[in-house]
């Protein structure tokens, strides 16, 4: 009499179920920690792009400021009445604009500059909404999001000192 062996035992199929339980905890913790670290890397990019603008207008003696438009934004240095785009420092051939969906996958939730979308910086490296306005008098923010996941950079009215919470 011949016995048939043919299935699984009750230990194989606790072991496949197991190691599918651990890829799928890993695959879910690794999702959630990627788009917490895009929402963190495209916050510093924006931080650093409102402080290069900052020290663009201090070291050109002119304003410079950030135009907010969607999801993108762009850097150009003003004369009050003409804005002409600034060429990006790592890629001279381009104007330096970032699409922060596209490179991140982050939108732009709100963008709190004095009633306005852009921030103008004066050679004393003081914010402005507009070249010919006034001095920003509240703290403005620009507040990024990804999910139910968000991030605020603020602006010192009067310093322009750019952080981020």
């Amino acid at each position: 009499m011949e016995l048939n062996l043919k299935g699984y035992t009750l230990i194989e199929i606790v072991l496949v179920i197991a190691v599918i339980s651990i890829l799928s905890v890993s695959i879910f913790v690794y999702i959630n920690y990627s788009k917490t670290f895009n929402l963190d890397a495209g916050t510093s990019k924006v931080a650093a792009d409102l402080r290069y603008a900052q020290n663009l207008s201090m070291s050109t003696a002119q304003f410079s400021g950030v135009s907010f438009e969607g999801n993108t934004y762009f850097i150009y240095t003003t004369t009050g009445t003409e804005d002409t785009l600034v060429n990006n420092p790592a890629d001279f051939g381009r104007s330096l604009q970032v699409d922060l969906f596209h490179d991140f996958g982050i939108s732009i939730a709100s963008v709190l500059i004095g009633g306005g979308n852009k921030v103008e910086f004066s050679p004393l490296g003081q914010p402005y909404s507009d070249k010919t306005g006034s001095i920003l008098s509240t703290e403005s923010a620009i507040i990024l999001s990804v999910g139910s996941d968000t991030k605020t950079i603020t602006i010192t009215p009067n310093t322009g000192k750019v952080s981020i919470q």
